[in-house]
């Protein structure tokens, strides 16, 4: 039986933020739920998404993630704590394009694939070919670089490398840009 998303429990709760494009933005998001926001392009919507995780300074509001008020300069604080982003631009804000596959889904969690400053190289195949399998980004080889694969690849490998972090809320800024 499943519970009603109303009877879930709030995950992200944002109230009265304002920031640049961003005028007294609202809403309360309770985990199983998807919210979808949509404007033309220059409306404020990834400019809301940055500011939601602290990229963005707000000028005023406040963003509350699984109860606690998210503060600080930066979005470190909030990636820690389970909100991620997945930025617009997969080349300019999102991947290295010229790292391996590997290496750019690992980057993300390097406490998972290291020991003592070490990369283990054998769990870090492990942990990749999971995420890859997982977001079914095609690659001949975790070596290839990202600027190798086809537009949607990278989008999924995007979505691989943010899917490491085990985000209890995920935003998706452009989210199907390039997906074959």
């Amino acid at each position: 039986k499943h519970a009603r998303a109303s009877d879930a429990p709030v995950v992200l709760e944002v109230s009265h933020l304002r920031a640049p494009r961003v005028e007294d933005c609202s809403f309360v998001l309770r985990r199983g739920e998807i919210l979808g926001i949509a404007g033309l392009v220059g409306a404020g919507r990834s400019e809301l998404a940055r500011a939601i995780i602290r990229d963005t300074r707000p000028t005023s509001g406040t963003v509350r993630l699984n109860g606690e008020e998210l503060t600080g300069r930066g979005p470190r604080a909030a990636i820690r704590r389970g909100l991620v982003l997945i930025p617009e631009s997969r080349k300019d804000l999102g991947l290295l394009m010229g790292r391996s596959v590997r290496e750019n889904i690992s980057l993300s969690r390097l406490d998972l694939v290291s020991s003592f400053g070490w990369v283990r190289r054998a769990r870090e195949r492990r942990l990749v070919t999971r995420f890859m399998d997982a977001t079914t980004v095609k690659a001949a080889s975790m070596a290839l670089p990202a600027t190798m694969l086809s537009g949607g690849n990278q989008q999924k490998l995007l979505f691989a490398r943010t899917l490491m972090c085990a985000p209890s809320v995920l935003i998706a800024d452009e989210p199907t840009r390039g997906v074959d």
